[in-house]
């Protein structure tokens, strides 16, 4: 396994893409050295699978958004065509990803190919630290899922409202 000490995390790297492996090597910009011991704060495996990860009773949070707390699921990451399953194990993140582009995401990796480095790079290697920092940490699940319940009620009352305001406005004279 190899590591970088990125956006203030240490990111544990294992890939079985070499394509891939060497896109991370040139992401990290020399950064990227064989990993000396323990003390990540984030564990990526990048697997040659493409089959999607097993769904069964989670729950949809969000388009491509997958929950069964304390482990999140994120299908087409960023529009990258990594799916991330992430799953937080005592004080060390584990982030598992699979290439698995949906045609059209596929279509715009191949004709922008520098878009498509940045893009993979960004999403394998700071990405999760962007979902660190939403609460999917140990301990953080629920208050994760109470975020979630909280936006999904919101928005119910948001639509009820909607539909009392528009029922009112057909009911008064023009």
């Amino acid at each position: 396994m190899r590591a970088v000490t990125t956006a203030g995390e240490r990111v544990l790297i294992g890939c079985d893409i070499p394509w891939l492996s060497r896109l991370l090597a040139d992401a990290a910009a020399g950064e990227l050295s064989e990993a000396d011991g323990p003390g990540e704060t984030v564990r990526l495996q990048v697997q040659a699978d493409r089959r999607p990860f097993d769904r069964d009773g989670w729950a949809l949070v969000g388009r491509g958004a997958w929950a069964a707390p304390p482990r999140a699921l994120l299908e087409d990451a960023c529009s990258s065509g990594f799916d991330l399953q992430v799953d937080p194990r005592g004080s060390v993140l584990h982030v598992t990803a699979r290439y698995r582009p949906a045609p059209r995401t596929r279509a715009a990796n191949m004709l922008l190919g520098s878009r498509f480095r940045l893009l993979a790079a960004q999403t394998l290697l700071h990405y999760p630290r962007a979902v660190v920092g939403l609460g999917a940490r140990p301990g953080a699940a629920s208050r994760v899922g109470d975020r979630w319940r909280g936006r999904r009620d919101h928005d119910r009352r948001a639509r009820r409202g909607r539909e009392v305001d528009d029922a009112v406005g057909r009911a008064e004279p023009g």
